[in-house]
């Protein structure tokens, strides 16, 4: 791809036939920073207070020349204290559970080893897409220097073994690395993050699990695998909150 700027307009909704690939992760991981990249210019706002779009779904369609068109859905960021991909899977029912190219999870290499939280997030993440999208799950490590550090690569050794005891319910999703400092210029970014685009859209299109399921619940995700699965850890915090609190 091109490293010159894209047309990138925010919509309300997708269209039939849109190649779709959405940004799943925490806040603060970059999510909006990424779009930005792949853009080529500032279309999503980045919220440096680490509240980011809690509470919405944000949709850019990116177009250009020679580009067939493809869409990054920006999911809410994933609180670990408070697991919740609700507004994703009603989003998916909104939208008639569109085919998906793929699902980015974006994680800081500058993080500490993997909190159980944070497995627990990437455990829901499988669980919203099935076996049959395991293969269009990407693994995204960001913030990079250039060249790496010693302790980034520590941690990225840390992370692929944390990563490995998960793999089995990830299946056979896909681990890559972007790097995107202050140290590089924003064409080198750019390409960085279109090149992670473009694996991503070389995959064949598929339906997401938790939004078949939300079309056999009739909209009620509690009726999801996932949703059972968040309802019933909002039941233990509950409980050890009220069982600490007396």
């Amino acid at each position: 791809m091109t490293t010159k700027a894209f047309n990138c307009k925010r919509m309300n909704e997708v269209k039939r036939g849109d190649r779709i690939i959405i940004l799943y992760g925490e806040t603060g991981t970059g999510k909006s920073t990424f779009i930005n990249a792949v853009a080529g210019c500032d279309a999503a706002k980045v919220d440096h207070t680490l509240k980011g779009s809690a509470n919405r779904i944000e949709v850019f369609k990116i177009t250009g020349p020679d580009l067939k068109p493809f869409v990054l859905v920006e999911a809410p960021g994933v609180d670990t204290s408070n697991n919740d991909s609700s507004k994703l899977g009603l989003w998916l029912h909104d939208q008639k559970n569109p085919p998906v190219a793929g699902v980015i999870y974006l994680r800081r290499i500058t993080d500490n080893r993997m909190s159980n939280a944070q497995i627990n997030t990437l455990d829901s993440l499988s669980t919203i897409c099935g076996i049959d999208a395991a293969s269009h799950i990407f693994v995204l490590t960001t913030m990079w220097d250039v060249p790496a550090t010693a302790r980034q690569i520590e941690r990225e050794r840390e992370f692929k073994t944390d990563f490995c005891s998960i793999k089995a319910a990830l299946g056979e999703c896909k681990l890559l690395r972007m790097e995107n400092t202050k140290k590089q210029t924003t064409r080198e970014i750019t390409r960085a993050a279109r090149q992670t685009v473009q694996e991503v859209l070389d995959r064949d299109p598929c339906r997401l699990l938790v939004g078949r399921q939300m079309r056999d619940s009739k909209g009620d995700y509690r009726g999801t695998a996932v949703g059972k699965v968040e309802e019933k850890s909002k039941g233990f915090r509950g409980f050890f909150r009220g069982l600490f609190s007396k």
